[in-house]
């Protein structure tokens, strides 16, 4: 479900970008204008999405939990999880065009 409470259209600018390198954000759907709440950030380039899932994002920090969680499958059949615990995302949201959310201070 996305937070409209249906699916919702792609964005033709997205789709038009490609999965060339790690740590973007798409959103993973079933078909053509079936986008939800289902997202992927790649670690790899994942040109198979291009054109189907719409890049909305880019990681700018936190690549070493990225890379953890993505370990937590790797090498297992089917990349099926050996354990899991519960990841939610809290504080979600939308930037106007041209928007730069900057990364927090250091402390």
């Amino acid at each position: 479900m996305s937070i409209y409470g249906h699916p919702f259209k792609d964005d033709p600018g997205g789709l038009k970008l490609q999965h060339d390198r790690p740590y973007l954000l798409s959103i993973a759907n079933s078909g053509h204008d079936t986008n939800t709440a289902h997202f992927s950030i790649t670690c790899a380039p994942a040109h198979h999405l291009d054109g189907s899932y719409v890049i909305f994002g880019e990681c700018v920090s936190g690549f070493d939990v990225i890379e953890a969680v993505n370990a937590l499958s790797r090498g297992q059949r089917d990349n099926a999880l050996l354990q899991s615990k519960r990841a939610q995302i809290v504080d979600a949201g939308q930037l106007r065009r041209g928007a730069y959310l900057a990364p927090p201070a250091e402390p």
